[in-house]
């Protein structure tokens, strides 16, 4: 598989990606949904663009969560280069059925797609809880929650916002978008909720994973 998204939750990091048929495969550990940590037992950490060799059985989790994996083993087989990974994107890249599919929390929990543009919406004091809008077949999607637009969970994304750092002109951008996990309890549910987990571009996203505090 190749990892397309690498992302900071709450209580850990989620790995998501697709194999090269383009099957969506998010990687979860036994007994969990997150990762405590992203590194590797030879060293070096898990980043987007990564091939994986993995071993392990397919997590049936309530929908729309039916690409969890439960892995057994993982290993690094060689990390593709900007331009490889561009042209993994541009082979598998999906439609508006799927992020229709996706936005109404049916069936699917991840999805990739093209954009035209990407734009800040919403500015908040914490940069990393910046929210963003991107323009895909000529309308602007601006998911409304608390606050319009998506919040962007990607450890690349986080490093640039932290850094201070510009968004650059795109010449060629893709954007992964996945779904939380929701809350059901007995007083409060929250349904799943979209976000940004991932963007893929020419130029690629600037600045350096801090991963002591990503």
């Amino acid at each position: 598989m190749v990892v397309l998204a690498v992302t900071k939750m709450k209580e850990g990091f989620c790995v998501a990606g697709m194999t090269l048929q383009g099957r969506w495969v998010r990687l979860i550990p036994r007994g969990n949904y997150n990762w405590p940590a992203i590194k590797y037992r030879c060293g070096g950490h898990i980043e987007v663009g990564d091939v994986l060799k993995v071993d392990g059985t397919w997590r049936y989790s309530d929908p729309p969560h039916s690409e969890d994996y439960e892995i057994s083993a993982a290993s690094r087989r060689c990390r593709l280069t900007n331009q490889q990974l561009l042209a993994f994107c541009r082979e598998h890249r999906e439609d508006g059925a799927a992020f229709l599919t996706l936005m109404g929390r049916q069936k699917r929990s991840l999805c990739l797609l093209r954009v035209d543009r990407i734009l800040t919406v919403y500015k908040d004091e914490n940069p990393l809880k910046d929210r963003l809008a991107v323009l895909f077949d000529n309308q602007w999607q601006r998911n409304y929650t608390k606050a319009p637009g998506f919040p962007c969970t990607g450890l690349q994304w986080r490093a640039m916002q932290s850094l201070g750092l510009p968004m650059p002109v795109f010449r060629e951008v893709y954007v992964v978008f996945g779904l939380t996990r929701g809350i059901k309890e007995e007083k409060k549910t929250v349904p799943p909720s979209p976000m940004v987990i991932s963007i893929i571009g020419d130029p690629p996203l600037p600045g350096e994973i801090d991963y002591q505090n990503p």
